[in-house]
């Protein structure tokens, strides 16, 4: 952590009334996405957090939402049960990630 990082969080904070810790977050994020643009390289950051994810948005930080993707198999047509166990399985994997 430097002044830069903690003055782009201050910035963050005002602009976005999150937790600081969320603040320090975006504001390395941000720092992170401009350091890999030279390189054609991009970020997508994973959040489940839907003020963090507003944020990140409005930062032009692309972003993976995991609740998504229990949307995604609520919609698919298979057995309760069935999707009962991809949930599961999704969230375990989440925990590794």
């Amino acid at each position: 952590m430097n002044d830069e990082l903690v003055a782009s969080a201050a910035l963050i904070a005002v602009k976005h009334a999150l937790p600081s810790a969320d603040c320090l977050q975006l504001a390395s994020v941000a720092s992170l996405k401009h350091a890999l643009e030279p390189m054609k390289e991009k970020l997508v950051l994973v959040c489940p957090d839907k003020d963090l994810c507003r944020a990140a948005e409005e930062e032009e930080i692309e972003l993976n939402d995991p609740e998504e993707v229990k949307k995604f198999i609520a919609s698919q047509k298979v057995s309760e049960g069935q999707k009962k166990n991809y949930v599961q399985a999704y969230d375990t994997f989440m925990k590794f990630v």
